[in-house]
């Protein structure tokens, strides 16, 4: 049977089933080794598309062809505040398709209620399954959806299923450089100069400035213990899209997250605390083992104007990380370099669309856009 003959169907999973799950988790751990850390299991999907979500219950959708998954998209709720307004959004976590069905075979379900007459979402498993689940989030609430696709996906969000991008040349990832760092001889003792020289700086900086102990980790107890429960709504810009992150979110996002051990680490002067810094230090497909800064919260100013420097003392409790990953707004200035030792690497791409005929997309934009809001780490 040749790959145009292919037949699949798709198929809600909204339920959760438990053998259904397993099915999914099989097709990732066996077509995309190394994606999720340290592996895939069904209880990732029911910790975040199940009740326990703050935001909601989520989505998920897989294309099965003779009994077994060769695709997956999912949905997970997210709650954003825009101009000062709760907004209920749908976070794209996970979009895989089995490559020998890329380029082939027809979705023999009914697609009617869909609305679409372009024979692509017969033909694409990628497509069918996006709008699949679209249908049914703005069925329930679900005002906008968004998502940072890599460069293989992101024509197809922007071409055929109507996303646009967002917030482009804002949001960069960034990067430090530990002892541990491997590079080759050639720059091997320029980078551990670099290293040695920044940290130093950093260390000593964040010493003088804040005291010996102005970072310290604490457990997951003493920062749920510690933290107020909502945002406070001046904290936000005119236009500006930003993750609702209260202590019910910090508890299920990272707390109760079913597969990694995510660190707390607590910020402080002689006199308060600044803010919090939470990560979580992982092995990467590539093999480089780096310690991802997921999210951070903002109590003082200070935090935020120093928080480069923060990031350089973080080196003390990287372990055998080589690097310290995250995503932040703005790129690093070249000036600033040597004494952040945050490197700017490729920009974020982010890609939205709206649900909601209130929710106009082109006049907003994330000023801020960090790895824990992606599901990414």
């Amino acid at each position: 049977m040749g790959l145009a003959d292919q037949y699949w169907e798709s198929k809600s999973l909204d339920n959760l089933d438990p053998a259904d799950l397993q099915l999914v988790a099989n097709f990732l751990n066996e077509q995309f080794p190394g994606v999720f850390y340290p592996s895939c299991s069904p209880e990732i999907f029911t910790w975040k598309l199940g009740l326990e979500n703050p935001a909601g219950s989520g989505f998920i959708t897989a294309a099965f062809h003779r009994g077994k998954v060769i695709g997956v998209f999912t949905l997970t709720r997210k709650n954003f505040v825009v101009n000062g307004h709760k907004v209920a959004a749908g976070e794209i976590g996970d979009a895989y398709t089995h490559p020998q069905f890329r380029r082939g075979g027809r979705c023999i379900s009914p697609s009617e209620h869909l609305g679409q007459n372009d024979d692509y979402f017969n033909k694409s498993i990628f497509g069918r399954l996006v709008v699949e689940t679209l249908f049914r989030a703005k069925l329930n609430g679900v005002q906008f959806v968004y998502g940072t696709p890599n460069a293989l996906a992101k024509p197809s969000y922007l071409k055929r299923l109507g996303f646009a991008e967002f917030s482009k040349g804002r949001i960069y990832s960034k990067y430090l450089l530990t002892k541990h760092y491997k590079a080759q001889i050639l720059v091997t003792l320029w980078i551990k100069s670099l290293v040695i020289i920044n940290h130093l700086y950093a260390k000593t900086f964040t010493r003088l400035l804040y005291g010996r102990n102005s970072i310290t980790e604490i457990s997951s107890a003493i920062i749920f213990s510690e933290l107020k429960l909502e945002n406070e709504p001046e904290k936000f810009r005119r236009n500006e899209v930003l993750m609702q992150v209260d202590k019910q979110y910090i508890l299920n996002r990272y707390i109760n997250h079913p597969l990694l051990n995510y660190r707390f680490f607590r910020v402080s002067s002689r006199v308060s605390t600044l803010g919090y810094i939470i990560g979580v230090e992982i092995l990467r497909a590539s093999g480089t083992r780096t310690m991802v800064i997921s999210d951070w919260i903002t109590l003082k100013p200070e935090f935020s104007n120093k928080f480069n420097l923060f990031l350089g003392s973080l080196r003390s409790f990287s372990g055998k990380a080589e690097t310290i990953s995250l995503w932040q707004g703005k790129k690093t200035p070249k000036l600033s370099l040597l004494a952040s030792g945050v490197f700017s690497a490729n920009e974020v791409s982010i890609v939205v669309k709206s649900l909601d005929n209130r929710i106009d997309m082109e006049d907003l934009t994330f000023f801020d856009f960090r790895f824990g809001w992606s599901d990414n780490g």
